[in-house]
């Protein structure tokens, strides 16, 4: 028989854990274990208004300010350009694709609707990552203001930049007062997030606090964990097997961009091509070294305690490395996109297939964090 692991309670069941990481459940009868339990049902954050003082104001002024410069440089000068523009440039400030000057569009746009969508977040800070800090009456009100700050921070940083890049692609086809440089363009998102490191040492101070701070502890790894960490860790090395066979065999230029339905829509240099991989395997990387720090996740209201702590980092882990592995399997199926286009191979790949991972993304999401819901 395999030796007890782990044993925690929630509520009138009790969750025991072998050395092997399955799970077996006792049921309770224990009314002192219920009321010493009652109010950590109670235990969520609180729901208060943040009234906006001058400053807050005065950045909300400011980025709205920004977003309509942005339309206004567009609507001046779209009718004096050219049908056909650069699209995009490399990073060594190069034009390296053209494209209809419709194009332009985009970028206000996706600036508007980030706007507006970050606009919505700002209206329930209680749902924010506060790291390992815990949110109380206490010090709800210091802690949402400063969650609140840092949106608004940020903000103002993805419209400014959205505003540079549609200056910088403006002046390669006419003069333009204000030239923009291609460090300048990366300024407000550097900006954005020395702003983001000082509130966060400054959010520290609030999580000595009474009844404060999650627990820290180690997971360990079920059978089923090991497969998925294991399946993704093999998927990711084909895929860079896969991408370093045929990247020689590439034509100098090749499909980089698809729209919706799965149409080609932009061409480009086949450096693109390393750049998937490359993504995708230091984005594995950072969610496995997230995976060490459960502690700091966003649980949203979910109470955090000894008691639970356990199970929901369990659950959260697992979700974590399923979404690593979609996250892989979903560039390695874009890259096949590519190739089956240059070279007429994989021929079973359609671009639903696509769609259709990214929806056990979300299904994946739903799943989880309904079972952390039942286990608070």
């Amino acid at each position: 028989m395999a030796r007890i692991s782990k044993i925690w309670t929630d509520k009138s069941k009790m969750y025991i854990q072998n050395e092997n990481g399955e799970f077996f459940t006792k049921n309770i009868d224990n009314q002192d274990f219920r009321n010493n339990t009652q109010e950590q049902d109670t235990d969520i954050r609180p729901r208060i208004k943040i009234i906006k003082t001058p400053l807050d104001w005065s950045l909300e002024a400011i980025g709205l300010f920004i977003v309509l410069i942005q339309w206004i440089i567009l609507l001046l000068t779209y009718f004096k350009m050219p049908n056909i523009i650069p699209s995009h440039i490399n990073a060594a400030g190069e034009i390296d694709d053209y494209g209809s000057k419709s194009f332009l569009f985009i970028m206000p746009v996706a600036a508007t609707l980030m706007y507006a969508g970050i606009t919505l977040l700002q209206k329930i800070p209680r749902f924010y990552n506060y790291a390992n800090v815990s949110i109380t009456e206490e010090n709800a009100e210091p802690m949402y203001r400063m969650g609140i700050r840092i949106i608004v921070i940020l903000k103002i940083a993805i419209t400014l930049s959205f505003t540079l890049v549609l200056i910088q692609t403006i002046q390669e086809t006419q003069y333009i007062l204000f030239t923009v440089k291609d460090w300048m363009i990366d300024c407000p998102m550097w900006l954005f997030f020395g702003i983001v490191i000082y509130f966060l040492i400054k959010m520290q101070k609030y999580k000595y606090c009474k009844n404060m701070g999650r627990p820290k502890i180690k997971i360990k790894k079920t059978p089923f964990d090991w497969c998925v960490e294991i399946t993704g860790l093999l998927i990711l090395l084909a895929y860079w097997f896969i991408v370093l066979s045929f990247y020689f065999k590439l034509p100098k230029i090749i499909p980089i961009h698809y729209n919706l339905f799965g149409a080609i829509d932009g061409l480009g240099s086949k450096s693109t091509f390393l750049m998937l991989p490359a993504v995708s395997t230091i984005a594995y990387i950072g969610i496995t070294l997230l995976q060490k720090i459960p502690h700091f996740y966003n649980y949203a209201t979910i109470e955090i305690t000894e008691d639970n702590a356990p199970r929901i980092y369990q659950i959260a882990l697992r979700m974590m490395s399923i979404l690593k592995l979609l996250m892989v399997v979903i560039f390695i199926l874009i890259t096949m996109q590519i190739l089956q286009d240059v070279f007429h191979i994989f021929k079973f790949m359609r671009f639903w297939i696509i769609w259709a991972v990214l929806g056990l993304v979300i299904i994946t999401m739903i799943y989880s964090f309904k079972k952390m819901y039942a286990m608070k």
